[in-house]
Formats: structure tokens, sequence, C-alpha cells
């Protein structure tokens, strides 16, 4: 997802999901980072991902900002692209970074203009409207997680989800 679209949540499901079948409480983002790994963090040696040994044998889910030009260089079976009304994600996006309030409206003007931030763009990161675009465009095995139906429907998207992924789900 384009960055402040979700993802940490969505990678709190996806460990749910996966790797928690008791269904234990889970308030410690270092099992989330150990098992839905953040692409942007991982090691990489002689051009292999190192990921954590609690995968071994197990599926792989890695949270991205890539566009999916970026990601093309790893294989990929199923995507899920999480997309975030572009205000709310500007909103979150200068909360996180804590702009100062006498750059709000430069920064308004310059996200409107360019659909990102100048930190993000420094990063190498897609706009907002490219990444989303091409992701949708990009004819892979895609499932779209709304940010806001997440917030207002949460049962039924994970019941989406979990279908997707060929899960049974429990109440």
């Amino acid at each position: 997802s384009f960055p402040k679209s979700g993802n940490t949540w969505v990678r709190y499901i996806i460990y749910d999901l996966f790797f928690n079948p008791q269904n234990k409480e889970n308030d410690n983002s270092q099992n989330i980072k150990k098992f839905v790994p953040d692409l942007h963090a991982i090691k990489i040696n002689h051009n292999q991902l190192v990921l954590d040994k609690v995968l071994k044998d197990k599926k792989i889910f890695l949270k991205s900002h890539f566009s999916f030009n970026q990601m093309l260089k790893y294989p990929m079976d199923k995507i899920i692209l999480i997309i975030r009304n572009p205000l709310d994600v500007f909103v979150s996006l200068c909360n996180f970074y804590d702009y100062d309030n006498s750059k709000k409206d430069e920064l308004v003007e310059f996200f409107a203009k360019h659909h990102t931030l100048p930190i993000l763009k420094k990063k190498n990161l897609p706009t907002w409207s490219q990444h989303t675009n091409d992701w949708i465009d990009s004819n892979t095995n895609l499932h779209i997680v709304r940010y806001k139906s997440l917030v207002d429907n949460f049962d039924m998207e994970i019941k989406k989800l979990s279908e997707y992924f060929g899960i049974v789900i429990s109440r």
C-alpha cells in the first residue's frame, strides 16, 4: 500500500489468520515484524532475502510501499492492495512526520499537485495515484482492501480476505 494506508493493521490481520491459530492476544509489534516483515527493512544476502527462522516452511507475506514495477524482481503469488482515501493519507502522513503547522499549506499544495510528499519522493516511492493505478492495472492476483471498509465493515472485509486465501473462519 501507499504509506499510511493501513499496512500495519492488515499485517496484524495476516498474523492472526496465518500465524496465530490459538488466537492469543498479540500486543507485540515484534511478532508482526517477524511473521509479516517489512520488505524495506529486510536484509539481503547474496540476492536472497534474509527472513526470520520462524518463517521456514511457512507462507511468506511481505509489507511494501513499492509500486508494481518496483516489485517485479520479487516472486509474487497473491497481492493485497490497501487503498485509503488520499486526503486521509495526507493527514496521517503529516501527523506521522510531525510537520509544523506553518508548513501545512505548502504541503497541501505539494500533495495536491504531486500526490505525494517531498520526503516520500526522496525515498523513491511512487505517488499515491501511480501506486494505486499501477497495482490495479498489473493483471496480478490482486485483492483490494479499502481502509474505509475495514473501519465500517470489519467482519465483512475479514470474510472477503479469508475467502481470497481459501481460509475457513469459525466464529
